[in-house]
């Protein structure tokens, strides 16, 4: 498999376990204690007083033979995204629809959210994907991290995986109008959070190159 080696990051370096993060930390683990806002240097104010971490979650898209209408587990139309070689990646990735009522409500973005203080980016991402999607870590694969942004007060980190099975997705909590899987093509064309919108192009450009699609 072409791109990010499993288990490390863009610049080579490894990810470490999620169940070696409290450890390798050595202090008091307090759930949800990076909770809160952070004034920011770039004049913006960030939820994550440790900085935030959100799952990018992709598999391969159902062919359009199976695809006579929605799916029962939220996939979306069939599209192709093309890669730089001219290539077409049948991907799907799992969006978040965020509820109104949140910041930045109405975008679409991941199910994601702040680090805690023990936690390092891999770990933070996939329990915020349990707690929002109900998915379980063990059935997913992580490839690595993703730098999103660092403006040294804080910092946002994208977790690639996949699937090692069929999952299901449920929103959990009300910060969540909707979970759908959804193809890769289509993503741009949708009102996506600011942040992830900036994103995008080169976390796609990731995607074809590092994720199988068979």
């Amino acid at each position: 498999m072409n791109g990010i080696p499993r288990n490390h990051d863009v610049t080579g370096r490894k990810v470490t376990a999620p169940e070696a993060s409290p450890a390798a930390y050595g202090g008091p683990v307090v759930l949800h204690d990076g909770d809160g806002w952070v004034n920011c240097r770039c004049g913006q104010r960030h939820w994550g007083r440790h900085g935030a971490a959100g799952l990018l979650l992709a598999r391969p898209a159902d062919p359009p033979s199976d695809r006579s209408g929605p799916t029962s587990n939220g996939g979306a139309a069939f599209d192709d995204a093309t890669a730089a070689d001219g290539s077409s990646a049948r991907l799907e990735v799992l969006l978040q629809l965020r509820a109104g009522w949140t910041h930045q409500g109405g975008s679409w973005a991941l199910p994601g959210g702040a680090r805690d203080s023990h936690e390092d980016a891999v770990t933070a991402a996939l329990r915020e994907a349990h707690e929002e999607a109900g998915l379980d870590g063990a059935d997913l694969a992580v490839l690595g991290e993703l730098p999103g942004v660092d403006h040294v007060d804080w910092s946002y980190t994208y977790v690639l995986a996949v699937p090692r099975r069929p999952v299901r997705v449920t929103p959990m909590t009300s910060e969540s109008q909707d979970l759908r899987w959804l193809a890769v093509a289509g993503v741009a064309a949708l009102p996506l959070h600011p942040a992830f919108g900036a994103a995008w192009p080169g976390l796609l450009t990731t995607l074809l190159t590092t994720v199988p699609t068979a």
